[in-house]
């Protein structure tokens, strides 16, 4: 019912819920030295590629303990890629468990299944594989660049293939195999304790209430999510899995999608329902105002919703009130790059409040290259001044020409393409000059367009004291203005972000009153609602 936001009850589902951990290995070799791996299998885990493995292991056996759900049941089953990373992990994960203390709880019994799946090996890049980033940029140049800017239509340049695309019909593939009785051909012994191969029988008479552990690669444990909770290859790099990174998946057994998920390692979140699923609409009550962690899975199920860049902020504070107004306007993604202070301390979360989840899955970049890894369009907010060709620009080291006011771990992956560019500074100075100018509202409107061709766009701000650099600025693809008083024009890094990220709101959702917390609309503003709507409108008063 649109009028209040009334969701027709259903019956809820009676089938038993799995708990599915989707792990991906440790770091390797090739990852350290920057070389695509792909679906190859010559890499080896590398030191820290063990410690991740084990840091995962403990994580994982202590994510029993914190749990409600089915406490101290161990592992069900392990499903784990036939690739050799993958096999590695898993063999590290085993010891540190096998190494614990008699009496602690270990998330193996002996009746786990064990089986290898080919399905779940890492996205096919063929060409691309077992080489560097700049031998690729070298020698495909324009495959190079479109398997940055627009991954679901690039194609393989000999092969042919379309890797993502594919990559998604094999999840779901790998999906079907999981999620029903494993046959018992995968593996003739497949227990953990190859004393008791038994593991079809245990697989069936297992709790109902089981967890399945997945050993996997980022990309495919990335399509394993997605396709869970109903996104498509639209949503390629958007949740990326760090070196020894756990994600959790709640799922019915008779259900098509998932009902919420979280990220366990290497922070737990709190849980995003998937709001598409039809059992987590028919278990609100009528008029349910959709909370902060709901809302925040909303904006991340969001794929037109601009991400945003913040280069070296310096102040906790405006970090917080970043985070509000991102939330406020369904924007989800926090790109932080080198931060000069603490994103996840008590000023910023305390400045934050409600948009603590926005700071929680941030994710923190050594370089503004590495932080445009995924993205096609990048407008850097910038201040004032107009050269005689009618664009704007600002420079760091004037606070007058930013929107100012006066770790943690690197997101960094070697499938995806890194491309240094140097250039002079009389050349960027240049470029800078040469990018096209928006307002607030053409930027938004432009971002849109962007976005319904499957490709992502972010908002670049920079420094509070500073601005962005020309070095900075070189990074950009265009360049928005937000039009104030030129005695005191410039905006402290929220209040312009809050501009340009309303714009965007009102381009993707049309000026929209919410007649409820669920998101459901009544009309444009430009009509009046009835009068028996208006009292359930929820607006602050």
């Amino acid at each position: 019912d649109l009028s209040t936001g009334a969701v027709a009850p259903e019956a809820p589902s009676t089938a038993p819920l799995r708990r599915y951990l989707l792990l991906r290995h440790g770091q390797t070799d090739m990852n350290a030295a920057g070389i695509i791996q792909g679906s190859s299998d010559v890499s080896r885990l590398t030191p820290l590629g063990r410690d991740q493995a084990r840091f995962a292991a403990t994580g994982i056996s202590a994510h029993f303990e914190w749990s409600t759900f089915s406490d101290n049941d161990p592992l069900a089953a392990v499903y784990v890629s036939t690739i050799s990373r993958a096999a590695e992990t898993l063999d590290e994960v085993k010891q540190e468990w096998e190494a614990m203390e008699p009496g602690e709880f270990t998330p193996l019994s002996s009746s786990t299944y064990l089986a290898m799946l080919d399905d779940l090996r890492e996205i096919d890049l063929f060409e691309f594989q077992t080489r560097s980033k700049k031998e690729l940029a070298a020698t495909y140049p324009a495959e190079w660049r479109a398997w940055g800017q627009d991954p679901i239509s690039f194609t393989l340049p000999e092969s042919g293939i379309k890797p993502v695309p594919a990559l998604w019909s094999r999840a779901r593939g790998a999906w079907e195999q999981i999620r029903g009785a494993p046959p018992g051909e995968l593996q003739d012994e497949c227990a953990i304790d190859d004393d008791k191969p038994s593991c079809q029988n245990a697989w069936q008479t297992a709790d109902p209430s089981r967890r399945v552990l997945v050993v996997g690669h980022n990309a495919i444990n990335q399509a394993l999510l997605c396709t869970a909770c109903g996104l498509g290859p639209e949503a390629f790099r958007r949740y990326g899995f760090q070196n020894g990174g756990v994600a959790e998946i709640e799922w019915a057994d008779d259900e098509p999608l998932a009902r919420r998920w979280r990220w366990a390692l290497p922070k737990r979140t709190g849980w995003f329902e998937i709001l598409a699923n039809p059992a987590n609409a028919a278990s609100r009550e009528v008029g349910h105002a959709m909370n902060r962690e709901e809302a925040f899975a909303a904006a991340q199920m969001d794929l037109g919703s601009p991400s945003v860049i913040l280069v070296r902020p310096r102040n906790p504070a405006n970090l917080g009130a970043v985070a509000q107004a991102m939330l406020n306007f369904g924007l989800s993604e926090l790109r932080l790059v080198d931060p000069q202070c603490s994103y996840m301390g008590e000023e910023a979360l305390e400045r934050a409040r409600g948009a603590v989840q926005v700071l929680r899955c941030a994710k923190v970049y050594e370089s503004l290259e590495a932080a445009k890894k995924g993205l096609t369009t990048v407008v850097a907010a910038t201040a004032h001044t107009t050269n005689n060709t009618g664009r704007t620009f600002g420079f760091g080291g004037n606070a007058n020409n930013d929107f100012g006011e006066g770790a943690a771990t690197t997101a960094l992956d070697a499938d995806e393409p890194t491309i240094d560019e140097p250039v002079d500074e009389a050349a960027a100075l240049e470029y800078v000059l040469g990018l096209p100018s928006y307002s607030p509202h053409s930027c938004a409107t432009t971002m849109k367009d962007v976005a319904a061709r499957n490709q992502r766009t972010a908002f670049l701000l920079g420094p509070e004291s500073t601005g962005l650099t020309i070095a900075d600025l070189q990074h950009a693809d265009g360049l928005v203005h937000i039009p104030a008083h030129p005695a005191f024009s410039s905006l402290g890094i929220a209040s312009a972000l809050t501009v340009l990220a309303y714009e965007s709101w009102t381009a993707r959702n049309g000026d929209r009153i919410a007649v409820s917390g669920d998101g459901t609309f009544v009309a444009d503003l430009n009509i009046a609602p009835s009068s028996s709507v208006a009292p359930d409108l929820n607006i602050i008063r």
